[in-house]
């Protein structure tokens, strides 16, 4: 978490922010793709929405499982 916290401070530092380079993202599986904020179509229907929903709570299931996530 320490080497996680200080990149990020570096990278700020810098003003070198990608959320594709985060090692968090990278070290949970997941990416700026599934996050609802960084791209607003995966979202914008209700159907969307729900695909989306299934996706992430599969996600945090498979984290889980690999004892990231509790």
């Amino acid at each position: 978490m320490q080497q996680v916290k200080s990149s990020l401070e570096q990278k700020i530092k810098q003003m070198q922010i990608s959320l594709t380079g985060e090692p968090v993202l990278r070290l949970t599986g997941l990416s700026a793709a599934t996050l609802p904020h960084m791209d607003y179509e995966v979202a914008g229907t209700p159907a969307q929405r729900k695909v989306w929903q299934d996706k992430i709570d599969q996600q945090g299931a498979e984290l889980k499982a690999r004892g990231l996530l509790s």
